[in-house]
């Protein structure tokens, strides 16, 4: 999805909150892009990330940019928590007299796309974690690329404040967008590219001015 640099050149760090014009306004001009490539189609679902919670301004002005046949999904994505998941193997059940053998811990961590709900509105998800299928000489083995650094990677928190539904399409999208960077030769890495570029992409235009008239891809920015 591409999209109209002139909103953001202004500097957020001490205010990372939109108004209601200046959030409709961005997601106005971005429908507006994303019409012009499909014959003037709503989409029938959009996702907006960031990693502050969402104001009152901001969550009634995405819905107000958008008809009842488009669902609005609005996330926070928190990416230092104090959360910490540990796998474990299942264990082997009593049979012809022997005991029970109690669940122990994995020589992996958790698998990448794992997700546990903490309330109606927040979830835990892995997008770092034990991979399996890539490995060359056996696709059963589990591979995790941050095993050198970090054997027990932290999960993201994910809150929700628009949005119907489960979480198994939101962390689908979620790891989906972790592995759209193609600048680099990684399985993935930690955040969505949603989060990872807007940041250099306001950079790029607060560094470039005469860049504000004009319309971007996102890929551009990679």
């Amino acid at each position: 999805m591409a999209y109209d640099a002139k909103e953001f050149t202004e500097d957020r760090r001490d205010n990372p909150y939109l108004s209601y014009f200046e959030m409709q306004s961005v997601l106005a001009k971005s429908l507006h892009v994303y019409q012009s490539g499909h014959v003037g189609r709503t989409p029938k679902k959009i996702t907006i990330h960031k990693n502050t919670e969402f104001k009152e301004e901001e969550i009634e002005a995405a819905l107000d940019s958008f008809n009842e046949g488009t669902e609005v999904e609005l996330v926070q994505i928190v990416q230092s928590t104090d959360w910490t998941g540990l796998r474990y193997t299942s264990g082997k059940s009593a049979q012809y007299g022997n005991p029970a053998e109690k669940p122990k811990p994995y020589n992996y961590p958790v698998e990448r796309g794992t997700y546990v709900p903490v309330s109606s509105s927040e979830a835990l998800a892995w997008s770092q974690g034990s991979v399996v299928g890539v490995q060359l000489q056996n696709p059963r083995y589990n591979i995790c690329k941050e095993g050198a650094l970090k054997p027990t990677p932290s999960p993201l928190l994910l809150r929700r404040f628009s949005g119907d539904g489960g979480w198994h399409e939101t962390v689908s999208g979620i790891l989906a967008l972790t592995k759209m960077d193609w600048n680099n030769n990684t399985l993935y890495k930690k955040l969505p590219a949603t989060m990872v570029y807007s940041g250099r992409f306001a950079e790029i235009i607060q560094q470039n001015p005469e860049l504000v008239d004009q319309v971007f891809d996102f890929r551009c920015f990679m």
